[in-house]
């Protein structure tokens, strides 16, 4: 490892931290009871869907936890602090690892505006979510895998599926094109999640019951939440200055990746039904997708237009 690769590793691994404490100290600190009683009844299969249904990471933590008693006690603070700093810093490994052309600023933005990323939608495994899309980026490389390597997809898709099937829908998708795999290859690729959560709802967790609406469109059409986040007038402004990049962008998928941009536009449609889009944290799994197109395409490889 060179001294400049070094470096930019420390400074990762630090910003890394700075996010996860940062983002405890702003939504959680204070609320550790309620978030403690929150965790334990996921664990314990009391909890509420749809958390009840993304059990893996949850366990993941409670492992963490059990690890870190004998010097913390039963607190989850500390095992929330490594989880979120070590998924974090996973994450900018992988997603440095998918594009040569993406700067070290860019990453090291992404980690400092994360805790505000969290405002209306604190979730502590949004950041293993963001880092299981971007491990994908490995079998997004592989054109025509071997059967070692398919297997290596399936296996993580299920792992996916049982932190947020949804996602792993659209990213297990994704690199079905990328991956150039047959019909019926893609067709388990639909089924895997489709069936993993179909167990979590209907066998696993038969009892859970939903916290929130299933329908959010006339909380979403009222805007109120929007305005409400700050983020909102920051991505705003992102999106004006780079507009022409944006736009840019989604000519290149419209014209070459037709089927991408479908998948793309579903998600947000059912995030904007189903959930509240000024969660802003559900759309960073998209960030690995957008950059591996960005390094697929000549779009992304002319040399002529920056990542937006």
């Amino acid at each position: 490892m060179n001294n400049k690769m070094y470096r930019t590793y420390s400074l990762y691994c630090l910003l890394s931290v700075f996010a996860a404490f940062a983002s405890y100290r702003l939504h959680l600190e204070g609320f550790e009871k309620v978030v403690g009683d929150g965790l334990d009844a996921i664990i314990n299969g009391t909890g509420r869907a749809p958390d009840q249904y993304r059990i893996f990471p949850y366990l993941v933590l409670a492992g963490m936890k059990e690890s870190l008693s004998p010097w913390f006690g039963e607190s989850w603070k500390y095992s929330i602090l490594l989880f979120e700093a070590l998924s974090l810093f996973g994450s900018a490994l992988f997603l440095r690892g998918i594009s040569s052309r993406v700067p070290s600023s860019h990453i090291s933005l992404l980690l400092l505006i994360y805790p505000f990323l969290m405002f209306d939608g604190v979730r502590s495994i949004a950041a293993f979510i963001l880092l299981m899309s971007s491990i994908f980026s490995f079998f997004f490389s592989h054109s025509r895998p071997p059967v070692r390597i398919k297997l290596g997809f399936y296996a993580m898709l299920v792992l996916f599926s049982f932190t947020r099937a949804d996602i792993a829908l659209l990213v297990g998708l994704v690199c079905s094109v990328y991956m150039l795999l047959g019909i019926w290859e893609k067709c388990i690729t639909v089924a895997i999640p489709l069936i993993c959560q179909l167990l979590l709802s209907t066998k696993i967790f038969p009892n859970a019951q939903y916290y929130s609406d299933l329908i959010m469109v006339s909380d979403n059409i009222s805007l109120v939440h929007f305005l409400n986040n700050p983020m909102t007038y920051l991505l705003t402004g992102c999106a004006i200055y780079y507009w022409s990049n944006i736009r840019e962008f989604m000519i290149h998928l419209y014209q070459e990746q037709k089927f991408i941009l479908l998948l793309l536009a579903g998600y947000l449609l059912t995030v904007f039904i189903v959930g509240r889009p000024n969660e802003y944290r559900l759309f960073l799994p998209m960030l690995p997708i957008i950059l591996l197109i960005l390094e697929k395409s000549k779009y992304g490889g002319n040399g002529t237009t920056a990542a937006p």
